[in-house]
């Protein structure tokens, strides 16, 4: 059975990113001030405000999930035009894809020792996290994701008796297919 679906989850800036652009911007606004007096400053000026719109356009992030067959992806699209691979996943040695804090926790304290843990959640408070834990032969993986209900969706379908989703979120998931 084939399968291809993809999700895309805008990342949220950091806090000292977005101070950094608007340091930026203010340093180029007193620049500019003092150009006047200072002839000099109104090159520092300049350079201050392109620094700052192109660093804000590299702010603007989306990751994208793609889910084709057995392979799960993870792309990073900056400003809507450039796409970079982040991540890499066979997720035929799926062992649980899930949102529940107990079966984090225990996976968290227990089998996770030692383990590779990547975090692919982007601090977006609108996609819940989600946890892939992959079992290879040589290594266990944890994958920290933000999901969209699609997304979910999309696991459910495809490796059911390995989803193990919090009744919250099969709520969820029921009144977003109505």
């Amino acid at each position: 059975m084939e399968v291809y679906a993809e999700y895309s989850v805008p990342a949220i800036p950091k806090f000292s990113q977005l101070m950094l652009r608007n340091v930026l911007i203010l340093m180029g606004i007193l620049f500019f001030i003092l150009s006047p007096t200072l002839y000099y400053t109104l090159v520092f000026s300049i350079t201050c405000f392109a620094l700052a719109y192109y660093y804000n356009h590299s702010l603007r992030i989306d990751y994208e999930y793609i889910i084709c067959n057995d392979e799960f992806h993870i792309d990073r699209i900056v400003n809507k035009n450039k796409r970079r691979k982040a991540y890499r996943l066979n997720l035929q040695f799926l062992e649980v894809f899930t949102d529940m804090q107990s079966v984090v926790d225990e996976y968290s304290r227990s089998k996770l020792r030692g383990k590779r843990v990547i975090r692919k959640n982007f601090r977006n408070p609108k996609y819940k996290p989600y946890l892939l834990v992959v079992h290879d032969a040589d290594r266990t993986e944890c994958v920290i994701i933000n999901g969209s209900p699609e997304l979910v969706q999309a696991f459910r379908q495809r490796y059911p008796q390995k989803t193990k989703l919090s009744p919250e979120t099969l709520t969820e998931l029921r009144t977003a297919q109505a």
